[in-house]
């Protein structure tokens, strides 16, 4: 079973997420988004929590972090609600 969040919690949570762990979040993306942090099962796909909530993929944690780390954005637990709106609308058109 994977963690339950909102997206912008996620985004705000990177650097303690599991590198390993994939971002699903209910679409549209936005701070609210009903949002799990989960492996993915070794059969591939999506875990069936995900699948049951009707979640889309949003972000392996790693690649999240890459990206908003090149773009000189601190991945920390200071981000704030306004920051966090604007990290996740460009990663949302991968």
């Amino acid at each position: 079973m994977g963690t339950a969040l909102q997206l912008g919690d996620a985004i705000r949570q990177l650097a303690s997420l599991d590198q390993d762990a994939t971002i699903f979040a209910a679409e549209p993306w936005t701070h609210d988004s009903e949002t799990i942090v989960a492996i993915e099962p070794d059969s591939g796909g999506i875990p069936d929590e995900v699948a049951q909530r009707g979640l889309k993929y949003f972000l392996e944690v790693s690649v999240a972090r890459e990206v908003l780390e090149g773009l000189g954005i601190n991945t920390g637990p200071q981000a704030d609600r306004t920051r966090t709106r604007r990290q996740a609308h460009p990663l949302r058109h991968r």
